[in-house]
């Protein structure tokens, strides 16, 4: 029942977001937009975990920013858009965001919108990657549903003690994509 309500509100927003904007041309390129409000991905703590998700563009136009359910306890939360290689985030970042932890609520299944100041042009069917860390604090990324919500890519985590590198959502039972939409605006 939460989840459906959270999916109302979210159209609202999407609704009022695109009727305020009109002149702008700013619209949801793409989305998963589905929250498991029972649990959260850590972001940063001890395991230094870093969270992604591949994503591919539907639209050309310029990336304005991102819509995520996080929250923060501690530290500065890091959102980088990057490249994709071979289906798995990459090295090169194109856009980049620093937020403080005492800028955040507590409410970790409430969409929040994180602008870019960077003119990062995306091309239709081009893949980009969100990256979330935190290198000295903790936060949380809410849960997506349960399954392959997002069939135009995957998430991905990077923690101790693995060995670093990414590794995809991979269990049959778990939520394979982040919850996240993207916001472009079209030239």
């Amino acid at each position: 029942m939460k989840n459906k309500i959270h999916l109302i509100v979210l159209s609202c927003l999407i609704i009022i977001t695109s009727l305020t904007d009109v002149h702008a041309a700013k619209f949801i390129d793409q989305m998963q937009p589905l929250v498991d409000d029972s649990s959260t991905n850590a972001i940063g703590g001890s395991s230094e975990q870093k969270l992604a998700q591949t994503i591919t563009v539907g639209q050309n136009g310029v990336l304005k920013g991102v819509y995520l359910p996080v929250s923060c306890e501690s530290g500065k939360l890091i959102i980088e858009i990057r490249d994709v290689i071979s289906g798995i985030p990459g090295n090169t970042i194109l856009a980049k965001r620093k937020i403080s932890a005492t800028r955040f609520s507590h409410v970790v299944s409430s969409f929040r919108y994180f602008s870019f100041k960077e003119n990062l042009t995306l091309i239709a069917g081009e893949q980009i990657s969100i990256v979330l860390r935190n290198p000295t604090g903790s936060c949380g990324l809410a849960k997506a549903e349960t399954g392959d919500t997002y069939s135009e890519g995957d998430g991905f985590f990077d923690s101790r003690p693995n060995a670093p590198g990414w590794i995809p959502f991979f269990s049959s039972n778990a939520a394979l994509d982040l919850p996240f939409m993207t916001v472009i605006k079209v030239p």
